[in-house]
């Protein structure tokens, strides 16, 4: 049964006096809390009731009834991963719970207007948190050629090819999430030749899955100047055919690949609206309420401000604004004057933060640009390319601690998880500790050394655990070769870390990999593909339990956001909570079964904004492949 169906039921009466006092709390409760109608013409933020209120509410020794009461199910308050003892009920009223405990009490909440959810075999979660997204990036992706399901890069240039057949109208052929771990891609050593022969006479930009490097043919690099007196922007490398300096079409990083992006017809502002509402309204679908931008640039924030214009926020919002570390303390300057101007706009939306800041220090392993601390074990030479030198590194995370700002760090390579560290360590020292909630985010690779670096310091482990699985495509047949027989065993330790003490969080890094939580609940207790097979789990030592792996997602998910009142379901905690099809965490079901796991409603704020099954024009992306 559906939130949506639940029945209202009469609370048992015992006395005529009992029936006195109810009505004179529901009086009370009339005059006293906000209705939902007015929460959502709020901002749905309805303050909790004063200690007065509550003592006149409660002296009667009836309770304010309540909107919804669950029961007769599993429901885990989840207010830790050893603690996971599921409670009888839970009562709603307004956007708060105001109980979680016993049926027996859970009945005092009930009034002729409440409506009594039996779960039978479904079970209650705490609204969920996705702590590395791309909103707009992924909402937007449907409207160009998506080549995520691209097994080969044969099969890529077909989906190209069959694409720009249907678009002949199009003066651009743009196309995302090539897989670099298909086969034949990341070894291609000549894509402007194959875009060429496909496209002769119109501009074509591929960007591959990990958003870190992109295909371009001739047209499209003449057009951005990129010719074979073009120069290596700091950070970044245009590909180069063979020993001469003509460019070959792989552009790497965002100084490279920026020169033709640019170029290419952008959307329009109604589209990216749209694209942000539908990619929530996608991760409403999964139980997620709570999301943290992992790049947020002018245009997502436009696009998100837009709904909450409109009232149509069904998720709070972490934005990190994006901060090019490369360009040293002036970025700390712009950063902080940009946050300074939409802070000071009347209009400043409730829902959203905008306290965190985003920094790059490397690329990806597969396109040869994480910084390592030694060189590659093959195919390219060096080490890798930090985006800035270790001293600048060091200054501007603590410039942007120093102004209260949370730092979002994206990191690969062990060189650059060491020197975002180095930065975190410097910062306390010369700031002093704070409640600062830094984490960096991906971490294929931790030298082990640096392991308990991160309880040490106070710094979150942001994991993407889809990718730590050892059927994946990057872990068997690209990062081998590349990272040597030592560290490809370092590769994504989330077991090393939270064994350490420190704190986990994580994210789906969508639409570069799937937003569902439970395909990456599973991979973190399998060190596995989901692909329903028994298999030994690759790196064994670096499993963690289903509790441990659900604590990342909701209670944990909720800190790493300052979201202190949602992730664990108790009394005065916003009801942010989620119903599923069965019980993820019985101990006894199978962990190759977690996947299936269906979310039927998710509520936010006290209101049911998913009901499935809902149709969701949104394709995501079903590799796990990078950032």
């Amino acid at each position: 049964m559906k939130l949506s169906d639940a029945s209202p039921r009469k609370a048992p009466v015992e006395s005529d006096a009992f029936v006195k006092a109810l009505s004179l709390s529901a009086l009370l409760c009339t005059l006293s809390l906000p209705s939902l109608e007015s929460a959502a013409a709020s901002d749905l933020r309805v303050p909790p009731p004063t200690p007065a209120q509550k003592v006149e509410a409660f002296s009667t020794n009836v309770p304010p009834p309540a909107d919804y009461v669950f029961w007769d199910g599993k429901i885990y308050p989840m207010q830790s991963p050893e603690s996971t003892a599921p409670v009888e009920a839970i009562a709603v009223r307004g956007e708060r719970i105001v109980f979680v405990g016993s049926k027996s009490e859970a009945a005092h909440f009930i009034s002729g207007d409440t409506k009594v959810v039996e779960l039978g075999k479904r079970t209650i979660i705490p609204g969920m948190t996705d702590a590395h997204i791309h909103l707009l990036e992924g909402g937007l992706l449907n409207l160009d050629c998506n080549l995520s399901d691209a097994t080969s890069v044969d099969k890529a240039l077909s989906q190209l090819a069959e694409y720009a057949k249907q678009h002949s109208d199009k003066k651009w052929i743009k196309a995302a999430n090539l897989p670099l771990g298909a086969e034949g891609v990341s070894k291609h050593l000549d894509p402007r030749t194959a875009l060429d022969k496909l496209f002769p006479d119109r501009p074509a930009y591929v960007v591959t899955d990990t958003g870190h490097s992109a295909w371009a043919n001739s047209i499209a690099l003449k057009l951005a100047g990129i010719d074979d007196s073009a120069q290596d922007a700091a950070g970044s490398t245009i590909g180069r055919r063979g020993s001469t300096r003509e460019p070959n079409g792989w552009l790497l990083e965002r100084g490279a690949y920026e020169r033709v992006a640019n170029l290419v017809p952008g959307y329009s502002f109604e589209e990216k609206t749209a694209a942000v509402k539908n990619s929530i309204r996608m991760l409403n679908s999964f139980g997620i309420v709570n999301i943290i931008e992992a790049r947020t640039e002018a245009d997502d924030i436009r696009a998100i401000f837009e709904l909450a214009k409109q009232s149509a926020l069904t998720a709070h919002l972490r934005l990190s604004l994006l901060a090019d570390v490369s360009k040293g303390m002036q970025t700390v300057a712009e950063t902080l004057e940009l946050k300074r101007q939409l802070k000071s706009t009347n209009s400043f939306p409730n829902e959203i933060s905008l306290d965190a800041v985003k920094i790059f220090l490397d690329g990806t392993v597969e396109d040869h640009n994480a910084a390592l601390e030694n060189d590659y074990s093959c195919c390219v030479s060096g080490r890798g390319i930090p985006r800035a030198p270790e001293e600048t590194v060091r200054d501007v995370i603590v410039a942007f601690d120093r102004a209260g700002m949370q730092i979002h760090v994206h990191a690969i390579g062990d060189r650059a998880v060491r020197m975002a560290l180095d930065g975190f360590e410097a910062a306390r020292k010369i700031n002093g500790a704070r409640d600062s909630r830094h984490h960096i985010a991906h971490l294929q690779v931790i030298n082990p050394r640096d392991v308990p670096r991160f309880a040490e310091l106070g710094v979150a482990a942001n994991f993407q655990a889809i990718w730590a699985s050892g059927d994946h495509p990057l872990v068997v047949g690209v990062n081998p070769e590349l990272l040597g027989p030592v560290r490809v065993n370092w590769q994504y330790p989330i077991g090393a870390v939270f064994k350490s003490g420190g704190a986990l969080v994580f994210g789906s890094d969508w639409p570069v990999t799937s937003a569902n939580p439970f395909l990456a609940v599973q991979t973190a207790v399998t060190r596995r593909g989901p692909d329903h097979k028994e298999s030994p789990p690759w790196l064994a030592e670096q499993l963690i339990t289903v509790p441990q792996a659900i604590d990342g997602f909701t209670r944990k998910g909720a800190w790493i956001s300052f979201r202190d009142d949602m992730g664990t379901l108790k009394a005065g905690n916003l009801a942010d909570l989620v119903v599923l099809n069965g019980d993820v965490l019985d101990p006894n079901r199978p962990k190759t079964t977690i996947m299936n796991a269906q979310v039927e409603e998710t509520m936010f704020r006290g209101k049911v904004i998913y009901t499935s099954p809902e149709k969701l024009d949104i394709k995501s992306s079903p590799k796990t492949d990078q950032r």
